[in-house]
């Protein structure tokens, strides 16, 4: 139980200074934030002109949108890299979607075909026999005409 109260203090205690940092707009990553006035007068004397400019690259935050810009970048050409194969893949489907959809239209017009083609052989069957029994008719009609 103890332990509980001790954590829940030092976590409401965490809590409190992110709020304050955040109201007061301090960035602990900024190192004029950290470094105290004389260690920083003293480390911009003492540095070369090259390690003075990443200093204050670091101190007003360039250097970390530098990298945000970079990363926002390459995310950026991933996207568009990704985009393009998404296109590529959507012209494959289309593709592929009009092959169907033309072998269903054949394999449609064929069964058509074969539905006129039975109907027709049925009708000419039903004339053969129609026509049979006509001359079946009058054969009986000449036999007992005789």
């Amino acid at each position: 139980h103890k332990s509980n109260v001790v954590y829940g203090i030092s976590k409401a205690a965490k809590e409190e200074g992110k709020r304050i940092l955040q109201h007061f707009d301090i960035q602990i990553d900024n190192p004029l934030t950290v470094l105290q006035q004389d260690h920083a007068k003293e480390m911009l004397r003492v540095e070369k002109p090259e390690k003075l400019f990443e200093f204050f690259e670091s101190a007003t935050l360039i250097k970390q949108a530098r990298e945000q810009y970079q990363n926002a970048h390459t995310e950026i050409v991933q996207l568009k890299a990704e985009v393009a194969s998404q296109e590529k893949q959507v012209e494959l489907v289309k593709d592929e979607a009009n092959l169907y959809t033309e072998q269903y239209n054949k394999a449609t017009r064929n069964a058509l075909r074969d539905q006129e083609f039975s109907a027709l052989h049925k009708e000419k069957s039903w004339a053969r026999l129609i026509k049979a029994k006509e001359l079946l008719q009058n054969k009986q009609k000449e036999q007992e005409s005789l």
